[in-house]
């Protein structure tokens, strides 16, 4: 794995320096460019970035999971070891653990109860996304940092975030990175306004086209979806294709998503990632040629009235 060059390591001499600065270091780098591997490795692991227990906050518990067991089996070792993860009702830590993987909410427990100001380094991944569970981790990191001691440093990672203002208002130092860049086509269906009603059967239609191009087309697909009810829909339709389903949201267990990630056989049909928005940004499939996206998302937001995340 750390053979493979990704574009976030032509700024690792920019992002080792702006660490030693005494103020925040914000990371901007589009989906796929590696930062949310290669960030906690360096701050864990390379002397040069200081090498100290890390604590990442990561928005999905899917992609905590994942993430950590990704990492953890580069390195040779059982997720828990040196790489671990905690989200709720699943814990694989241990005395060793030197990135651990967290998700907000857990991120304010240990806020809560002192344990976060253990680490040397707080990483706030995919901080585009915000919502005020992220938003109040970063005050407190702040709050924490600017009593210096031993506050833990601060580092904000984006893939799609305008950071002048934030820059400014946070006094950081930011460090920008390419991403890779591919040819993209794109094909409306119809003129109408997309519509939750008939949704299975539209992506059903859609799938049905591209497993008869795969004669003259190579690549997997990616399917993006509203939830866990609709993903089934579609995983029943696409058994009936020449295509293997691979299923993609937060209650799926990482060793399976590690699997599926995994190159297939030559020869073996294609996949269809059937995903919820978690493999819009927090995860990376590879090898897909194409994307079917009805347009439609289930995202959780604060009512300022009722108090509410929803």
């Amino acid at each position: 794995m750390a053979a493979t060059h990704l574009p976030i390591d032509d700024a690792r001499a920019r992002f080792t320096e702006a660490l030693r600065a005494d103020a925040p270091v914000i990371v901007t780098a589009p989906t796929g460019s590696g930062k949310s591997t290669r960030l906690p490795l360096w701050l864990g692991f390379d002397v040069a970035c200081g090498a100290g227990p890390t604590l990442v906050v990561e928005p999905r518990r899917v992609a905590c999971r994942a993430l950590a067991l990704w990492l953890a089996r580069g390195r040779g070792e059982p997720v828990g070891a040196s790489i671990g993860y905690r989200v709720r009702f699943d814990d694989r830590r241990s005395a060793d653990t030197r990135v651990l993987f967290v998700t907000p909410g857990v991120a304010l427990n240990m806020f809560a109860d002192g344990s976060a100001l253990e680490f040397a380094t707080i990483l706030v991944d995919e901080f585009h996304e915000r919502g005020w569970e992220v938003d109040l981790v970063v005050l407190l990191a702040r709050r924490a940092l600017a009593r210096r001691g031993a506050a833990p440093r601060l580092v904000l990672c984006s893939a799609t975030l305008d950071v002048d203002a934030l820059v400014e208002q946070l006094g950081a130092t930011l460090v920008r990175a390419e991403g890779r860049r591919f040819p993209v086509s794109i094909t409306y269906e119809g003129d109408e306004a997309p519509s939750p009603v008939g949704l299975e059967r539209r992506v059903a239609d859609a799938l049905t086209r591209l497993a008869g191009d795969r004669e003259r087309d190579t690549g997997d697909i990616l399917v993006f979806l509203p939830g866990k009810r609709e993903i089934e829909r579609c995983r029943q339709i696409a058994q009936g294709l020449p295509l293997t389903p691979v299923i993609v949201h937060g209650g799926v267990s990482p060793e399976r998503l590690v699997r599926a990630f995994a190159p297939a056989d030559a020869g073996a049909p294609a996949r269809v990632y059937l995903a919820t928005n978690v493999a819009e940004t927090s995860l990376t499939v590879p090898g897909i040629r194409f994307v079917v996206d009805p347009g439609f998302a289930r995202i959780s937001r604060y009512s300022a009235r009722t108090k509410v995340q929803r």
